[in-house]
């Protein structure tokens, strides 16, 4: 995961602030209510989305374009649309039933002429028209001016079942949806996986270090053999102990004096601060 993103959706999961993936748009509703200003989506809305898909392994398409033309040798007039998945830029395509010649005589062209390149009718019960309506899209006027809507679909995020020869499955087509809960969930997981690996990796340093060293318990036995060696073994320890207190009692006495000194600032609760300083303290960002 990039590190930038990681660390900027870590910040938002910390400070309360609730992150979604809802309707195919991402959702940020900050902690101290206020709203989050549109050029800052926009500068680090993506990698926001990035950080949430690596975290919760989920997989994201949008839509990158469509052709019209004549499928399975020439039976069937249709549209193939397009799509990438956002982690690997990997390609699908799915494709519908539709028309691609005029029906009626018009000032355009006559009845059986094809439509100009990317122009086409949707059926009014067939599957594009469903697949439209499913993922909330506004339908044009006439059902052949659906090519000037076509762009709409790039606005949102898509979850698609991958069939054989990676086509898109068009019935499993839909918004995609990631709930707050689940990302706090899957960014605490990782966070303690991180920590076990860290403190497993600091065990191991620790054992390393013991190898090789002299064990204690000979020592003291070996100097513990005579009345004299036993006197000379508990007078070092008495006064390794008192020269440890006298360093415990001097630390304490600096850190108190650097306490009385020195004057903190209380932070402010995030639903006290401007927007201003909000930006600032949650993002870096000063507007």
């Amino acid at each position: 995961m990039d590190m930038q993103a990681k660390s900027l959706l870590v910040k938002l999961i910390t400070r309360g602030d609730s992150i979604s993936i809802d309707g195919g748009r991402l959702k940020l509703a900050p902690k101290s209510e206020k709203e989050v200003p549109e050029d800052w989506l926009s500068e680090f809305g993506s990698l926001l989305i990035d950080a949430i898909l690596e975290v919760t392994d989920i997989d994201a398409y949008r839509y990158s374009g469509y052709s019209t033309g004549n499928y399975d040798k020439g039976r069937y007039s249709g549209i193939s649309i397009q799509f990438e998945k956002l982690v690997n830029c990997e390609s699908t395509v799915c494709f519908f039933n539709v028309g691609t010649t005029r029906l009626r005589n018009s000032p355009h062209g006559r009845a059986g002429d094809p439509f100009p390149k990317g122009h086409f009718y949707a059926l009014k019960n067939g599957k594009f028209v469903k697949f439209w309506i499913r993922l909330g899209m506004k339908p044009p006027r006439r059902m052949s001016e659906y090519h000037e809507k076509m762009w709409q679909l790039g606005e949102v995020l898509l979850a698609i079942k991958i069939g054989p020869e990676n086509k898109a499955d068009k019935d499993s087509i839909d918004l995609l949806e990631i709930p707050h809960s689940l990302i706090l969930s899957m960014v605490r997981k990782e966070e303690r996986s991180a920590t076990d690996r860290q403190l497993s990796g600091s065990a191991s340093a620790t054992d390393r270090q013991l190898i090789g060293k002299p064990s204690a318990t000979t020592l003291g036995n070996d100097v513990g053999r005579t009345r004299a060696g036993r006197e000379a073994w508990r007078n070092s320890t008495t006064c390794a102990e008192d020269h440890e207190i006298r360093k415990e009692e001097t630390s304490q006495q600096e850190v108190s004096n650097q306490e009385h000194n020195s004057s903190f600032t209380i932070p402010k609760d995030v639903r006290d601060q401007t927007r201003e300083e909000w930006l600032n303290d949650c993002f870096g960002q000063k507007h």
